[in-house]
């Protein structure tokens, strides 16, 4: 039992060099921290980080409504409102999915941050990755590198990995994405793209959101802690809780009366 209890303990992922000499290092070599990730890098995935959250939140808020929608006997008798909210949310929802996949150079798209780290791949280091912190928390933060990024022990981020990572999210997107240039962004003179399902939208937005946590939360800030959804801080439902308008001005409305 207690030889069993004992391999439950023991590391899943091998401890590299690195890591096996930094316990053994005196404090001013523990401390040494090699060249970091360009700054533009942190700055890119801190707007990307911004554009996904607000992504989130947007679907966290049209779930919400399409409970509510649910729930209640007007929204069945008049629909209206409902598919309207829906129609705004999936082109909301479409347009920062194509930003986030947009290949142009001058966008700041996760698509870019993904090929930046393709082509460069040495410039997320081990070293620099567990650099200056505790021997415990290095030793840890040591396996977490190997696991998301150097399953090899080059000392650095593979390359192969923000490739294939960009090569699942424009798979994802693509549906997503056609959509968007044919029917939203431009008017195209003859139209190929079907309409994406919300489970498209779905599926899209969850695939940035996991890609966010490995490369914000996981690699490029070195925090080794995760993120979930946005959580409101604020009782914002309870607009249904109360009628918006009174009998008497449902004229004033420009509609005709209910």
């Amino acid at each position: 039992m207690g030889n069993q209890q004992a391999e439950s303990w023991k590391p899943r992922i091998e401890l590299s060099a690195l890591a096996k000499e930094y316990g053994r290092a005196d404090l001013a070599s523990r401390t040494r921290i090699e060249k970091a990730p360009p700054r533009k890098w942190s700055e890119l995935i801190s707007r990307i980080d911004d554009e996904v959250t607000n992504l989130l939140r947007h679907r966290a808020t049209w779930h919400t409504f399409l409970e509510a929608a649910k729930r209640s006997p007007v929204a069945h008798a008049q629909p209206y409102f409902a598919q309207w909210v829906g129609e705004l949310y999936a082109s909301t929802a479409a347009l920062g999915i194509r930003k986030m996949v947009d290949a142009d150079s001058r966008t700041e798209s996760f698509t870019q941050l993904l090929t930046r780290l393709a082509e460069q791949p040495h410039r997320v280091t081990r070293e620099w990755y567990i650099g200056g912190t505790q021997v415990a928390i290095a030793l840890h933060l040591d396996q977490t590198f190997t696991r998301i990024a150097d399953p090899h022990y080059q000392g650095h981020l593979e390359g192969a990995i923000p490739s294939a990572d960009l090569a699942a999210l424009r798979e994802a997107s693509k549906k997503v994405e056609k959509y968007v240039n044919e029917h939203v962004a431009h008017a195209q003179l003859r139209p190929t793209a079907d309409l994406p399902s919300y489970g498209d939208v779905d599926a899209a937005l969850d695939l940035h959101f996991d890609l966010l946590k490995k490369y914000l939360f996981l690699l490029l800030t070195s925090s080794d802690r995760i993120e979930g959804p946005p959580i409101f801080q604020f009782p914002w439902t309870r607009v249904f809780y109360e009628p918006w308008l009174t009998a008497e001005p449902k004229r004033d409305l420009g509609g005709p009366d209910i």
